[in-house]
């Protein structure tokens, strides 16, 4: 028996699943339409697997993936620029992705699987 942090890991009794996906990436890279509105990048999917934004520009990057998005308040998060938000692996977000970004042009780059 095998044990880490005090779980059974990968034991008769408990056993380790491991999932694979396969597929691609579809890019859903781009910029900023239209300043100080949101926009969605991704539509809703509820094949979706996961996703990454990277924010590419030199402003901060409001992201939503329940709703739009928005410069302050509600379920947006923040993205200084460089900054890296992939989906974590145990969630699944099927609903629309927005950006708001308050410039026209502010960059990112996205992949979704």
């Amino acid at each position: 028996m095998s044990v880490y942090n005090n779980f059974d890991i990968g034991t008769v009794a408990n056993p380790l699943y491991v999932a694979t996906v396969s597929g691609s990436y579809t890019d859903r890279s781009g910029s900023i339409a239209s300043g100080g509105t949101a926009q969605t990048i991704m539509a809703a999917n509820a094949g979706r697997f996961g996703f990454w934004i990277l924010n590419s520009s030199s402003a901060n990057l409001y992201l939503n993936d329940i709703g739009g998005a928005a410069q302050a308040g509600g379920s947006s998060l923040t993205l200084v620029p460089g900054q890296l938000y992939e989906l974590p692996t145990n969630a699944r977000a099927t609903a629309a992705v927005s950006l708001y970004g308050a410039t026209t042009g502010q960059t990112f780059v996205a992949r979704e699987w």
